[in-house]
């Protein structure tokens, strides 16, 4: 699994589209949907991310591949 795919499981786990992540984590929409498709987040941002999620950032990244 791509980290794109981890973070869009996530996501949709909990129903969330694009844009209500953004509000919640305060990382902009555009950005959410770059890192979905082909970005590769900044450290902060993943940081952001699983604060969010509440996990870490190893787990955020377990099942990715390498």
């Amino acid at each position: 699994m791509s980290l794109q795919s981890r973070l869009i499981q996530l996501r949709s786990e909990r129903g969330l589209s694009q844009r209500e992540l953004a509000s919640l984590t305060g990382i902009g929409r555009r950005t959410i949907e770059r890192i979905e498709r082909y970005v590769t987040p900044t450290v902060p941002v993943l940081g952001k991310l699983a604060i969010f999620y509440g996990i870490t950032l190893s787990t955020l990244f377990k099942g990715v591949d390498s």
